[in-house]
């Protein structure tokens, strides 16, 4: 048997069902009987994540028969055969059985596969004979800068979140880095959430669906600023932009000059007014703090660029043409829920004169996406057409690629309309959306 990358979600996934199904009480006695299974079955060869993956499987099924047989749901047949000359009744359809009726709220939730965070959002409609919903996001592959990812509320909501290295030290209050950010992490990478919907037909007839409905209770633009910086500066100045959509308040830089590799301040602690973007009202502190550290402002103006021996010596202790600029940045941000709170980021820039300026390419936000929500409004709906039919037994997935013009958190509910006006209730979505503000 061959098996392959993608068998990574399912492995996953299961890890999840399996934290979620078996309880303490059954653990011990599911944990033997899958062992026991196990060692007949030649998987011993396989490999070991496989393996722990069909382990799991089997505890999962044992711990659901051990309930259920607690809960007397076959006292009525435990013992019963047919009658001589008759057929035994006959065998209930695997798919009827994914997700009964007790396994409300239980999450199927796999890191960094594509199945990201799929959630039961019905609990009577898991029963034989009704439709079951099991949305989850369609994520990109495996370590992409930037992707999405979700998590299951205890109210029945799934919370959809992006998710980028520079957004979670951002939102953790970490550092701002030419360094580790001189290009964008999720350039080339960059798409908005693919919700996914898988359906289960446990009917008894076709399932016709023709739209997903997407009733939204309220979208507000996100307006916490998100600061990058873009390179090194190629002169007497700071590359810091804000990406989000909402402005740095009170911003300051506190910064001192250091040699790059060193931890030696070359200056006093200077504090450098910058605007809501970012950007610098005017040059004077950096202007002093270049002087008091020995360089020479108006002939490195003259010979930028040229690393000879008139710019070294006007670069003073930087003759290599580089200099950081060290401190903390400092602002008051708005957030998602209306406060507002102060956020200090430690700072650590290049100033370059050795090398001309270079483009440095900015992140896309062309993605495709099917369902465009307001970025602003209250008590609206959006519709996509869908078209497929399921049929008794039948199980089927929708993928529907959700946008907005800004940065945005929505609150919403999905419905799949089908056979005409029914509809089947697919639960709610806390999704944030992020698209970076770009000239």
């Amino acid at each position: 048997m061959a098996f392959t990358d993608d068998i990574s979600g399912w492995i996953s996934a299961t890890a999840s069902l399996h934290e979620s199904t078996v309880s303490d009480e059954f653990a011990d006695d599911a944990g033997r009987a899958a062992e026991t299974l196990v060692d007949g079955s030649g998987l011993r060869d396989a490999p070991a994540d496989v393996m722990r993956m069909f382990t799991r499987l089997i505890e999962v099924g044992y711990a659901q028969a051990l309930r259920d047989v607690r809960d007397g749901e076959y006292d009525d047949g435990i013992g019963e055969r047919p009658e001589p000359g008759t057929s035994p009744a006959p065998a209930v359809a695997p798919t009827e059985n994914l997700f009964d009726g007790q396994a409300r709220g239980v999450i199927l939730q796999a890191r960094d596969v594509n199945l990201r965070g799929a959630t039961i959002t019905t609990g009577s409609e898991a029963a034989a004979g009704r439709l079951i919903a099991v949305p989850a996001v369609h994520a990109p592959e495996p370590d992409a800068p930037f992707s999405y990812t979700s998590r299951h509320e205890d109210d029945g909501r799934l919370v959809i979140a992006p998710h980028a290295d520079h957004l979670s030290l951002l939102r953790a209050g970490g550092p701002l880095s030419t360094d580790r950010y001189a290009r964008l992490p999720w350039v080339r990478s960059f798409d908005w959430p693919t919700l996914d919907l898988t359906v289960v037909n446990n009917t008894r007839e076709v399932a016709h669906f023709h739209e997903a409905l997407f009733t939204v209770a309220s979208s507000r633009t996100d307006p916490r600023p998100v600061p990058v910086i873009l390179g090194s500066a190629k002169g007497p100045g700071v590359t810091l932009e804000n990406l989000g959509w909402g402005p740095m308040d009170d911003c300051v830089l506190r910064f001192h000059l250091e040699h790059p590799g060193e931890d030696t301040p070359r200056t006093a602690e200077r504090t450098w007014p910058l605007n809501g973007d970012g950007r610098p009202t005017d040059r004077t502190a950096m202007d002093d703090a270049l002087a008091e550290a020995g360089v020479n402002v108006a002939m490195v103006e003259k010979f930028r660029y040229n690393i000879g021996r008139a710019m070294r010596r006007a670069l003073g202790p930087f003759s290599s043409g580089e200099i950081a600029v060290v401190g903390t940045l400092e602002f008051t941000q708005a957030e998602p829920d209306g406060s507002r709170s102060r956020r200090v980021h430690p700072y650590r820039g290049i100033i370059d004169f050795s090398l001309p300026p270079l483009d440095v390419p900015r992140p896309a936000t062309a993605a495709r996406h099917q369902v465009r929500l307001r970025a602003d409004g209250d008590g609206y709906t959006v519709a996509t057409q869908i078209s497929q039919s399921l049929t008794p037994g039948q199980t089927g997935r929708f993928t529907v690629a959700l946008g907005a013009d800004r940065s945005s958190v929505h609150d919403l509910t999905i419905d799949l309309r089908y056979n005409g006006a029914e509809r089947l209730d697919c639960g709610a979505v806390a999704l944030e959306l992020f698209r970076p503000r770009t000239e």
